[in-house]
């Protein structure tokens, strides 16, 4: 059995392309180890070409400098093999003109386009940096909850704009959706190639799916009136939005089909199975049924726009990341590191244990000054998936900064027991750091001793509750009035439910600012 080279599954023998990820199994017209002849071209006299970055169903995507501004640029260049169509030059300028309509933080916009003296048709767009969705959910999935919401609220965004303007993506899945983490917003979403996109035109006839090597949609993303060849409407796109939605849930498509007349039969005929049968966490109600709801067979089932769909989407109930679930059912989460305490003694609140400073057991795992023939010996007894579990539990609680301490650590940890105990050190609560631990049988030290908590729950004055969940809502949405009310039921102190809180904001001035804004509020007269 065949297996695509791009998404490594088995592909179906004598097919041209690949159900799942559309990849061409047609053989290269050219010998694929030959120079490509436009790294080192200049177009237009301003986009030098410096290396290619992508291949597409229309051409290839080259990373190019823009020489005047010194700034990089992504130009997509039509194969030659298109050109040959005399439908296809007009095509493409009427949809590059299209796109660049397009003015929406979320969809990449399309700068210049043109072509060239031999008759080489090129789009320029701006250069994302960062992931594909495709390599978040491959490295991350099942992603949160919240998360999913997040990311599935800006692609319905860009869509928003794009239907405004009587576009369609027609091909959306998640290599065409770029994550970025910027200094201001973490997973800030580029939808990008709507350069298969075609502009309504009211009562025209659906166009050909699959036209001289040009397949409009992937199998396994597109709705069943694409797979037919019907006609095609917003709701065709949010279909798509529902499988994508749906992969980042679960880390698979909703159907598994060997051909696409498979899928096409699949999709017409059966339901997927629900996210929650595949997540090893609980699915919110509302959020499970719209991503269903999205997948219907039938379009007037689906959300009729994708403002609507959105608006839907952010008054999901979704589970906010949990703060002392079994973290092995918990995908990745952003936790930032805590303030430093001040100078001195730690300060100590009721009902809070003091935890060791991060800081200072870093340097303990490698003092200055100590010759390198009594240095700890690194960790080489240790199993390699023993270390990927240690980091993949060590996440849930300390979020991306987990894989270094657990590199750090196991520079000097004797065993995957001492390894887990210098981990625990820089887990806050002491009931996170018992749950760490409990999973893998690790021996602890004698805890340091702790004021007793009160034996009942901490009666919050509303106002203060209130107050929280506004200032947490200006930086994650709506679900911050999940997170409080559940920070609240383990929190013993203000600062103490404030420090919960700060952990789901994405980027330190912004926690910091959350942090300032309540402080001040709790010390006004």
């Amino acid at each position: 059995m065949p297996v695509c080279e791009k998404c490594h599954r088995e592909a179906v023998t004598g097919a041209l392309f690949c159900v799942f990820c559309g990849a061409n199994f047609a053989p290269a017209a050219a010998d694929s180890s030959a120079p490509d002849r436009f790294v080192g071209q200049t177009l237009k006299g301003m986009y030098l070409i410096q290396q290619r970055i992508a291949d597409g169903g229309m051409g290839q995507v080259y990373k190019a400098l823009h020489i005047a501004l010194d700034a990089p640029f992504a130009v997509k260049i039509v194969k030659q093999g298109l050109l040959s169509d005399p439908g296809v030059v007009g095509r493409f300028q009427r949809e590059a003109r299209a796109v660049s309509k397009l003015r929406h933080p979320n969809v990449v916009a399309v700068t210049d386009f043109g072509q060239t003296d031999d008759g080489t048709l090129f789009m320029v767009m701006e250069y994302v940096s960062g992931r594909s969705l495709a390599r978040v959910i491959a490295e991350e999935s099942p992603l949160r909850e919240h998360r999913v919401v997040h990311i599935g609220a800006q692609i319905l965004s860009a869509f928003a704009e794009a239907h405004a303007n009587q576009l369609l993506h027609r091909d959306l899945k998640p290599e065409n959706v770029m994550i970025e983490s910027r200094r201001d917003a973490a997973d800030f979403v580029k939808v990008l190639d709507f350069g298969i996109a075609k502009l309504q035109i009211a009562g025209a006839p659906a166009s050909t799916l699959t036209r001289a090597g040009l397949v409009c949609g992937t199998p396994g993303y597109m709705s069943p009136e694409q797979l037919t060849g019907g006609d095609l409407d917003a709701r065709s796109d949010l279909y798509a939005v529902g499988v994508v939605l749906y992969e980042m849930l679960t880390g698979r498509l909703p159907f598994d089909p060997a051909t696409p007349v498979q899928l096409a039969q699949k999709q017409m005929t059966e339901v997927p199975k629900a996210p929650s049968a595949l997540r090893p966490g609980p699915v919110s109600a509302d959020l499970e049924a719209l991503v269903l709801r999205a997948l219907s067979p039938q379009r007037e089932d689906r959300p009729q726009s994708a403002v609507a769909m959105r608006e839907e989407l952010l008054r999901c109930s979704v589970q906010p990341p949990p703060l002392s679930d079994d973290p092995a059912e918990c995908g990745p989460t952003i936790v930032l590191p805590r303030r430093s305490p001040p100078i001195g003694r730690p300060r100590e609140t009721p009902g809070r244990p003091v935890v060791p400073d991060s800081q200072s057991t870093l340097q303990r795992m490698t003092p200055r000054g100590t010759p390198e023939a009594s240095r700890p010996t690194p960790t080489t007894a240790i199993i390699p998936d023993v270390l990927k579990t240690i980091e993949r539990r060590a996440v849930a609680f300390l979020g991306p900064v987990a894989p270094f301490l657990v590199k750090k650590a196991g520079a000097t940890a004797a065993s995957a027991e001492e390894l887990c105990e210098i981990v625990a050190t820089f887990i806050p609560s002491e009931d996170d750091r018992t749950e760490f631990l409990k999973g893998f049988g690790a021996a602890r030290a004698t805890p340091a001793p702790v004021e007793p908590r009160p034996p009942t729950a901490v009666v919050w004055e509303p106002a203060l509750l209130d107050r929280a969940r506004k200032a947490l809502a200006a930086h994650i949405g709506p679900v911050a009035r999940v997170v409080v009310k559940r920070a609240s039921a383990v929190a013993r102190s203000p600062e103490d439910l404030y420090a919960l809180l700060a952990r789901e904001i994405p980027n330190e001035p912004d926690r910091a600012a959350f942090l300032h804004s309540l402080e001040s509020a709790d010390s006004a007269p």
